[in-house]
């Protein structure tokens, strides 16, 4: 018997259209992102730390806003004299 040859054609795979950049964050994603509590997130909030927008009753933070508070915070070079900062001055 010969050998049958598939007369089958391979269609090319769809791409998903490309998703956009998230413009903002729900205080859940926010916690998640930073590594903090959503109390602490609260307590951002409440002392104006962090700037938030209502959508309906959901409150988000923009990307923009989570970088600029990232941004604002105080880095390794400028803490404050502790054990782990004395420790590793000498590094």
């Amino acid at each position: 018997m010969p050998d049958r040859v598939s007369a089958r054609t391979v269609k090319p795979k769809k791409i998903p259209p490309s998703i956009p950049p998230r413009l903002a964050l729900s205080i859940k994603e926010l916690c998640q992102s930073l590594g903090i509590s959503r109390s602490q997130i609260y307590k951002l909030i409440a002392a104006g730390a962090l700037q938030t927008r209502k959508v309906g009753r959901r409150t988000i933070i923009a990307v923009s806003e989570a970088h600029r508070f990232i941004d604002a915070l105080p880095g390794h070079d400028s803490c404050t004299p502790s054990k782990w900062c004395r420790a590793n001055k000498d590094e």
